[in-house]
């Protein structure tokens, strides 16, 4: 069980991270299109 919760954790943790990059690139490409 406590496996389990440290997967969904990391998968979270990874999820939000890589959200947080793609929206920092998108806004860096709207920056230099501009």
């Amino acid at each position: 069980m406590a496996g389990t919760v440290v997967v969904l954790v990391i998968v979270f943790i990874t999820a939000f991270y890589l959200g947080i990059v793609d929206f920092i690139l998108s806004q860096l490409i709207k920056i230099v299109l501009s």
